[in-house]
């Protein structure tokens, strides 16, 4: 028998490698430090070799990626990006989407520099002088309050001055996770297509697009420095060489301003690419003096408002109207996120409903787009509710460390302006929201038969206990007064709750007795299984939780970008929205966001000596960090190019050079699992357009690439295509990009999963429109991936050991169920006790390489067997599908995507 090779590649968490290759010494044969490629040293079949790519160490390996959680508003903004409806051909709607989402990126950036300076210049510097009372109780604040405005000015600057010299290294972040190889440009015209090696390098525009980000925040930065003389009209009053050069500084930054501001909307294609190796692109000599000119601008700004403060002003009134000015750059950045938002929502919704949106929408339904298309604002609505959320815990955590929040103007306290006040009403109506619906959103979540009886019931005590309390006061104190409403309210629901929770109508055990033995004793073993099914299966109903979140922040953001900019012509805080945000849901708000604030600083800290934590918050960016930064350049570095990259490089060595015994192997199977197979469905791509073009040396060349895909095949399990990247990213891992992958392998494409998963499911079956259900093991009729459009929903089947087909109680354990390439795993194996099969618990998410029928599934995809559903009510067969009859199943799959 030819020697077969298996390469697997692993899921979120980083699994240590040990354990992804069932070998306490494996040994490592390819790759560097990050992407790291083991060979199995012992128990290993005669004719077969086992790797594993570890790519872990790319978003857990050191402590100082606890920093990114402060970059988690850009790569939100940047996952948006990919999950927008466009066609492979780029079209003029399609770039102004790109434009308008890449300003939505930069005034992202802007918001959190403008934070970072009013909390350095608006708060510190302003408000703790020595005639306040911020902070008296810590000496080395007593000892800041003492300085004179200049000297609390510069070292206030500090804050910004670090915040853009992180923003500003990040170039040097990109070259050590760039794919191997030459640089190759991206294929012109195309929106990017997963198959394209140069899609997974990243965009030319990349390293332009980060240093006029940089950029724009040192000219933010700069201007909020000049703010701190007043405003521009009283600088005619000063000497007349320092009211010159602040014209001059103030020029040059609002001239760097503009053309940044230019760089970033028009997104000009680079004339070279890169040859130092520390960037995707060499910068023009442009644009490195316009950032340098900026910058050293900047740093003039601050050393000028220091000295005016000092000596200029020496002995005059402090400038009046400091504290407005702050604000109301604060407002007008909220106020352009806000409108920018807006706007994108309108640009998606074209891009859902024109002709190329709505055949994108005209997939099989547990394929179609999440939210009618409209997923990519969805993205984007929660990066800027999670960027304006830092900005406002940043601002209210430092205030309530100094002293009392309290409006800007308001006095008797830290003033605040507006707009974070706002903001802070948002979080606290979001977590209001959250809270009361939390039971009725469960009993959803987890399909009890009654749970519309508890949104009923909370519905009536909310409109009950609000109509108490309106008609008494909207306040702490009106909510004591009328306490025994809200309580029987509370009281109702949760009443109610223990009934609908304690109500079981699902079908779930009985249809564990097609897993288990049906004999007695049985029950509370089954009803545990039961149990976790259904807590698996939120997976597929979580996404319209999550959808709701971002409508409603998304909404609100729009909403107080607006209220902001209308508070700016109050001139009084006594209107109905001040009111109603600095009252009990402001109030609210802003325990919510400094408690936030204090969460992500404990992370951060716990990070750097717990690799436990580490590594759970390196599970964030390995699910935000896979894309090329496209919508946002200051996102965590990615990683999926390189892994895409370096797990086809791998199969085409594997099948070309002698690397297993005297040849090279004769079949390749690349095993996936989770994430590690949104990888090798993308490394398939690539060799299958490597294999169609020619003119690139390496282990992607085209006689390369044909003789690997030629030899290979795919596993994966616990995958997230169907049921979240087909749904979240169409454009890229949508039902024809997986039909065609299948079809490119020609049909050597096996999929496992287990029902008591609950991240991963079935990727190549779904249910027929005749099933009993849409998802879950109540589904009685299958569609799945290589059958014509007419073909007749399937049943689901067993393989086993058996030389033909067998009963299900014949059929020896291990054995899967099988509707064509897709297979689902008993899990656990057993629940009774045996002689001859060890009782092991459920495993849930992990270990598909060490179930027994996990070797099954591997025999079988080699030797071609697969479970042939037949006509509905037609009892299926085991039997072999031979190259002939995959090409007459899949026929009519297109490898192109539409």
């Amino acid at each position: 028998m030819e020697q077969a090779a298996e390469l697997r590649v692993h899921g979120v968490s980083g699994t240590p490698i040990e354990s992804m290759l069932d070998d306490p010494w494996p040994t490592q044969v390819a790759g560097d430090d990050d992407g790291r490629i083991f060979r199995r040293t012992h128990a290993t079949p005669p004719d077969r070799v086992v790797e594993g790519y570890h790519w872990g160490r790319y978003t857990a390996g050191s402590p100082s990626r606890a920093l990114w959680l402060l970059l988690l508003p850009f790569a939100l903004v940047n996952v948006a990006r990919f999950a927008l409806l466009m066609p492979a051909r780029r079209r003029r709607r399609d770039r102004l989407a790109d434009g308008v989402l890449r300003l939505l990126g930069l005034l992202s950036t802007v918001t959190m520099v403008v934070a970072a300076c009013y909390l350095a210049w608006g708060v510190l510097a302003r408000q703790c002088g020595p005639d306040d009372d911020c902070g008296r109780g810590f000496w080395l604040l007593a000892r800041f309050s003492d300085r004179s405005d200049g000297i609390r000015t510069l070292v206030t600057a500090l804050l910004p001055i670090v915040l853009l010299a992180v923003l500003w290294q990040f170039d040097r972040l990109g070259f050590p996770h760039d794919p191997p190889g030459r640089p190759r440009r991206e294929r012109p015209h195309s929106n990017g297509d997963p198959g394209d090696p140069g899609f997974w390098r990243g965009p030319l525009q990349t390293s332009s697009q980060r240093a006029a980000h940089v950029t724009v925040g040192c000219a933010v930065a700069g201007l909020l420095a000049l703010a701190m003389l007043g405003l521009p009209g009283r600088w005619a009053g000063y000497e007349p060489a320092f009211t010159a050069a602040c014209a001059v500084v103030a020029g040059l930054l609002g001239a760097g301003l503009l053309a940044n501001l230019y760089v970033v909307i028009a997104n000009p294609a680079p004339a070279v690419l890169t040859s130092d190796g520390h960037d995707t692109t060499a910068l023009s000599r442009r644009m490195r003096v316009a950032r340098y000119v900026t910058a050293a601008a900047a740093l003039a700004a601050v050393v000028l408002s220091a000295h005016g403060l000092d000596h200029v002003l020496r002995g005059r009134v402090r400038p009046q109207g400091v504290g407005g000015l702050f604000a109301g750059v604060a407002n007008g950045v909220s106020a352009l996120l806000g409108l920018t938002l807006l706007v994108f929502l309108v640009v998606c919704a074209w891009l859902a409903c024109c002709a190329d949106g709505r055949e994108m929408r005209a997939v099989p339904k547990p394929f179609r787009p999440f939210f009618g298309g409209m997923a990519g604002w969805i993205g984007a609505a929660l990066g800027a509710v999670a960027g304006m959320g830092m900005s406002a815990a940043a601002v209210f955590w430092t205030a309530r460390a100094l002293g009392k929040p309290v409006l800007e103007g308001a006095g008797d306290g830290i003033e605040v302006a507006s707009v974070y006040w706002v903001l802070a009403a948002v979080w606290g109506g979001l977590a209001l929201l959250l809270a009361v619906s939390l039971l009725p959103m469960a009993a959803w979540l987890l399909r009890r038969e009654w749970w519309w009886v508890l949104f009923l019931a909370l519905v009536v005590a909310v409109g009950v206990g609000g109509t108490a309390l309106v008609g008494d006061e909207v306040s702490w104190a009106g909510a004591g007064r009328q306490a025994e409403w809200i309580t029987g309210g509370i009281v109702l629901v949760v009443g109610l709750s223990f009934l609908v929770f304690l109500l079981d109508r699902d079908s779930y055990p009985d249809q564990l007795c097609g897993d288990y033995s049906e004999r007695h004793g049985l029950e509370r073993a089954r009803a545990r299984v039961a149990a976790k099914w259904r807590l698996a299966l939120i997976r597929y109903r979580y996404h319209h939780v999550l959808g709701l979140i971002a409508l409603l922040g998304g909404l609100a953001v729009i909403a107080a970008a607006l209220a902001g900019v209308w508070l700016i012509f109050v001139e009084d805080g006594s209107s109905p929205l001040t009111a109603s945000a600095t009252g009990p849901l402001g109030q609210l708000g802003v325990a919510v966001v400094s408690f936030g604030a204090t969460g992500l600083v404990v992370l951060g800290l716990g990070t750097w000596r717990r690799a436990g934590l580490r590594t759970g918050v390196g599970i964030v960016w390995d699910l935000l960090s896979f894309w090329p930064r496209t919508g946002h350049p200051l996102c965590p570095p990615p990683y999926g190019g390189k892994a895409v990259l370096a797990v086809a490089g791998r199969a085409s060595q594997l099948a070309n050079q002698p690397l297993v015994g005297d040849g090279p192997a004769g079949r390749i199977v690349l095993s996936g699992h989770s994430q590690g197979s949104v990888i090798t469905a993308a490394a398939c791509a690539v060799l299958a357009e490597e294999a169609t073009r020619s003119g690139h040396d390496g282990d992607l060349r085209s006689d390369r690439a044909r003789t690997a895909l030629g030899r290979l095949s795919m596993i994966t399990y616990g995958s997230q295509l169907q049921f979240l990247y087909a749904r979240f990213f169409p454009s890229y891992f949508g039902y024809d990009r997986l039909c065609g992958v299948y079809r490119g392998l020609g049909g050597r494409w096996r999929s496992v999963y287990r029902w008591t998963d609950p991240l991963g499911g079935p990727v190549l079956a779904w249910a027929a429109p005749s099933s009993a259900a849409s998802f879950g093991p109540d589904i009685d009729r299958w569609h799945r991936i290589g059958c014509p459009d007419d073909c007749p929903g399937h049943t689901s089947k067993q393989r086993c050991g058996c030389p033909g087909g067998c009963a299900p109680d014949e059929c020896p354990y291990p054995k899967y169920w099988a509707v064509g390439p897709d297979l689902r795993l008993r899990d656990p194996a057993t629940i009774e006790d045996s002689a001859f099969e060890a009782r092991r618990a459920a495993r849930g998410h992990s270990g598909y390489p060490g179930d027994p029928a996990y070797e099954k599934v591997f025999e079988d995809l080699l030797q071609g067997h697969e479970v042939d559903p037949g006509a509905c009510g037609v009892p299926g067969q085991a039997t072999s599908a031979g190259s002939a009859s995959q090409d007459r199943i899949s026929g009519r799959i297109s490898m192109a995507p539409k």
